[in-house]
């Protein structure tokens, strides 16, 4: 490992340009991180100015440096949006012109050509004397017609790959249905959560259980590309990094532990577990990781963590101390600290 440079603080942006450049801060830099003079190509490449307030976020991605590009879920092209004026939903087009009638107590989204919509309301008084309302959730196609009937008490619009979540009962957990309605089996009582972001590939599950402490660990995680549970309700809550990583949080007795797993539910980058409860902040290739811990005394959430970069085989090769560490690939690391930002070059 060696310091290549040290210079001011910045964000260094890697331009899609061969061989590789970087620019920060108004400067341009070859692969070697000498300063270079930049061509009309360069000036061209650069996305981010001076007064963009996410220059220094490195996870900001401009739409140009998207590898595929965005598409709607839908297999209609997205015309509707709610009318509520009279205090029901209906859809009209972009010009104004009513396509169905204000009807409905309430209203999703258009995808894969269906939209979920609440048929109305059912008030009922308790025994005690309590007011409550049960509603009745079905779909519709673009012309208004119902195509799944309203018998649902929660129902959400259908993801990418053409399923949505659904419930039968308040009282009971949502399960998966198609776009014809039905139900797909393996997911009936799993309990899934009504939360579920539709955009998302996976959703949880939490079955019912007598154990209802606190310290139980209950949450399972199922695919619904695949239809199937990827790791059982073992756990405490996942946060979904892609695809294929998935970092899954342990809680019992006090103690926390991260783990990760992969799309088939195997555990992957064990090698983690060797430190005391790091924060892994980004896994930059499967043998290094930036990894981040809490500093003492501070409260502002931006000065909370300090930055570290471990390895598997080599432990943590570069310590906690860093305000910020930014991959540049290729084993260059761009190391911040206060206002001095260190390049450092891991392979050797």
């Amino acid at each position: 490992m060696k310091v290549i440079k040290i210079i001011d603080t910045g964000y260094f942006e890697t331009l899609k340009i061969n061989p590789i450049v970087y620019h920060c801060n108004g400067k341009f830099y070859n692969e070697n991180l000498y300063e270079i003079k930049p061509t009309d190509e360069m000036m061209s490449l650069v996305s981010r100015t001076d007064d963009d307030d996410d220059k220094n976020d490195p996870y900001y991605v401009t739409r140009d440096e998207l590898t595929d590009e965005i598409t709607d879920f839908s297999d209609e092209e997205i015309q509707f949006e709610i009318d509520d004026v009279f205090g029901n939903f209906g859809f009209k087009d972009r010009n104004g012109n009513v396509i169905i009638e204000p009807q409905f107590a309430s209203a999703g989204m258009f995808s894969h050509g269906l939209c979920n919509v609440c048929l109305k309301r059912t008030w009922y008084t308790t025994h005690d004397g309590k007011h409550y309302y049960e509603t009745h959730w079905g779909y519709i196609d673009a012309l208004g017609k119902t195509i799944i009937p309203f018998r649902f008490r929660e129902a959400k619009f259908f993801n990418q790959y053409g399923l949505a979540v659904v419930s039968d009962e308040y009282t009971t957990g949502g399960y998966l249905i198609d776009t014809t309605g039905k139900p797909i089996e393996n997911t009936i009582g799993l309990n899934l959560s009504l939360l579920y972001d539709c955009t998302d590939r996976y959703i949880d599950f939490s079955p019912i259980r007598e154990d209802e402490s606190d310290d139980a660990n209950d949450t399972g995680l199922y695919d619904t590309k695949e239809c199937r549970v990827v790791f059982p309700a073992e756990a405490d809550m996942f946060i979904d990094w892609n695809d294929d990583l998935i970092e899954v949080y342990f809680h019992k007795q006090g103690c926390e532990r991260v783990r990760f797993i992969n799309s088939k539910g195997e555990y992957i980058h064990e090698w983690l577990n060797e430190y005391e409860n790091p924060e892994v902040w980004e896994i930059t290739t499967p043998d290094v990781a930036i990894v981040a811990e809490e500093r003492i005394g501070y409260k502002n959430p931006r000065e909370k963590l300090i930055y570290g970069l471990a390895h598997k085989d080599r432990g943590l090769v570069i310590p906690y101390k860093y305000d910020k560490i930014q991959d540049l690939g290729n084993g260059i690391f761009v190391c911040t600290e206060g206002n001095i930002a260190t390049i450092i070059d891991i392979k050797d």
